[in-house]
């Protein structure tokens, strides 16, 4: 019998860039990081997905927690977290050593 729910979601970003080269630029500082995919162009926005590499989870909790109750799912969902933490703090380092090169250029 479940108490409730944890849930895990994996990085969902929408980013809207300034032009099609912009775009270009962070979809190439993503890579091996998240899938990043172009979403949208028009002429007022230019827009890229970003998504991490995790996937959804969800662990039941059981109404009392006590010697008996086994939260198998728990460790994974911790390892999960862990995972994205530092797919997270890798794709902001690589984006903040960018940031001072304009979009297109190269490091």
């Amino acid at each position: 019998i479940c108490s409730g729910k944890v849930s895990f979601r994996p990085l969902f970003l929408h980013v809207r860039c300034r032009d099609v080269r912009c775009a270009h630029w962070l979809l190439k500082e993503c890579d091996g990081l998240a899938d990043a995919s172009l979403v949208s162009v028009d002429a007022a926005k230019v827009l890229v997905r970003i998504v991490g590499t995790g996937r959804a989870l969800e662990v039941c909790l059981p109404e009392r927690f006590d010697k008996s109750s086994q939260l198998s799912s728990l460790p994974r969902l911790i390892r999960r977290c862990r995972r994205s933490r530092e797919e997270l703090r890798l794709l902001i380092e690589r984006l903040k050593q960018s940031l001072n090169a304009p979009c297109g250029s190269e490091r």
